[in-house]
């Protein structure tokens, strides 16, 4: 039985259905990403038909032809039939049973979390964000038409039921709210303020209204995120058995350099002891970030996973004020809340390297600059006890990490690199200038001498 957590609790159980999920040895996804047109898969074994390539993610989607036939045993047997598979792993489903919200409070005056954070810092640095950086959301969707949201939505799309739609609206609220508190608008005279005031949110939908939904609609959604080219992916799900085909999303989305922010779970249990995934890839993946919560003291909440190794910074994630459905406003407590707050942090820092720099170049070198700043500059838990249960020590700093940031070797490489191809662009354009001026130049001379002579001969044949 696989055990996944959400705002509070959500539970992973058999999908029923006949879908199972292949990654071939080789080919694959390579170190460098992978597109629609450098991917080739092979041809589906006996027994399957194709469902949908995966190519960000290098595995593909099968349906079984028997559907009384057991996926379980289709995968055991192929895997021990043919050498060429890396993996073979059943469909399964996540559920989510979503933490009681409260009736609606006043709005930004109520939002303790973000002075928790520091985040009027970056504000101040005039660090907003950028409509080019954009943050994904794989979860149960978003509700589009909100007051406080509609303006902050790049894209979004739908695989609940395994199949791509345009309605991504949410039915359950999970989504709603973890967007809002990336995204929401601020300044606009009603509601609350996201962490971004410049958003590009990127909602993907594949759990449905009762909360539930197979993790391979998330790998449909993981995939879309990578082809919309998000600069950050923020999970607020997790499993706690190994699954196969959620680390290789991870390894995909880490390979081409995306920051993949995940939170720890809420179980109030070591993830050392038991690990949480995808949580626990943050421990090899340079670019993936494990979330806590912490509580209104700053300490860590009583609730919250922990892990020196596994789990990494913590962000406020009790009685968060966020998006509700429809036009409400609602309070939550979790890691999903904290979670999106950290992913909000790390795309206005590379919104900051990429307003500097003209454009983001994703490296894995940007992506371990932000987490280590992220990681580095953190608040220390009050507590002694609580800061020997999370990597950093406490709670995420913005300002701090920006500072940071900007002060990494990273950093001066990027904006250096970008202002001398911006120069050697601005000489360019002033040689090419006056070449073209002095080649101007020369021609008007040649033709009015052109004329002359035509001219003087003209007038020779009159006269002749």
């Amino acid at each position: 039985m696989l055990l996944v957590t959400f705002a509070i609790l959500t539970r992973f159980v058999a999908a029923g259905n006949d879908t199972v999920i292949i990654k071939y040895k080789s080919p694959g996804l390579s170190v460098n990403g992978s597109t629609d047109s450098d991917t080739v898969f092979p041809p589906p074994p006996p027994g399957v038909h194709l469902v949908a390539d995966l190519p960000y993610l290098g595995y593909q989607l099968f349906a079984l032809d028997d559907p009384a036939e057991s996926a379980s045993d289709f995968c055991d047997a192929l895997e021990q039939e043919d050498d060429a598979v890396q993996f073979c792993e059943p469909d399964s489903e996540v559920s989510l049973i979503q933490e009681q919200a409260a009736p609606d409070d006043p709005l930004y005056a109520q939002q303790y979390n973000i002075p928790a954070i520091d985040l009027p810092a970056l504000w101040a640095a005039g660090v907003l964000g950028s409509t080019n950086v954009s943050v994904c959301v794989p979860d149960t969707g978003t509700s589009p038409d909100h007051p406080d949201l509609h303006h902050s939505i790049e894209q979004g799309t739908s695989f609940v039921g395994g199949s791509q739609s345009d309605d991504y609206t949410d039915g359950q609220g999970h989504g709603t709210f973890v967007t809002g508190v990336i995204g929401a608008v601020t300044d606009n005279r009603i509601g609350i303020a996201g962490i971004v005031r410049r958003p590009a949110v990127l909602p993907c939908r594949f759990m449905d209204a009762s909360g539930n939904g197979p993790l391979s609609s998330a790998a449909l959604c993981f995939n879309w995120c990578l082809q919309r080219q998000a600069a950050v992916i923020s999970c607020s799900f997790g499993a706690t058995t190994f699954s196969a085909a959620l680390q290789t999303a991870a390894q995909a989305i880490s390979a081409q350099n995306v920051v993949l922010v995940t939170s720890s779970g809420n179980e109030g249990t070591s993830n050392d002891a038991s690990p949480h995934y995808p949580s626990e890839f943050s421990k090899s993946l340079p670019g993936v970030i494990s979330v806590a919560a912490s509580d209104r003291s700053g300490n860590l909440w009583a609730r919250s996973n922990y892990g020196p190794a596994s789990v990494q910074v913590a962000a406020p994630g009790v009685s968060i004020l966020g998006l509700g459905l429809g036009a409400e406003y609602v309070t939550l407590s979790g890691t999903s809340m904290a979670a999106p707050q950290v992913a909000g942090i790390a795309a206005l820092l590379l919104a900051d390297l990429a307003t500097r720099a003209s454009s983001l170049t994703k490296t894995p070198q940007i992506n371990e600059a932000v987490k280590a700043a992220i990681l580095g500059t953190t608040r220390n838990f009050s507590s002694a006890a609580d800061r020997a249960k999370v990597l950093s020590g406490g709670v995420v700093d913005a300002g701090a990490a920006l500072r940071a940031f900007r002060r990494s070797a990273t950093y001066a490489t990027a904006s250096r690199s970008s202002i001398s191809a911006t120069v050697v662009a601005a000489v360019a354009g002033i040689v090419v200038g006056i070449l073209l001026s002095v080649v101007g130049f020369g021609l008007v001379v040649w033709v009015r001498r052109l004329r002359q002579i035509r001219a003087v001969r003209r007038q020779q044949a009159l006269d002749t």
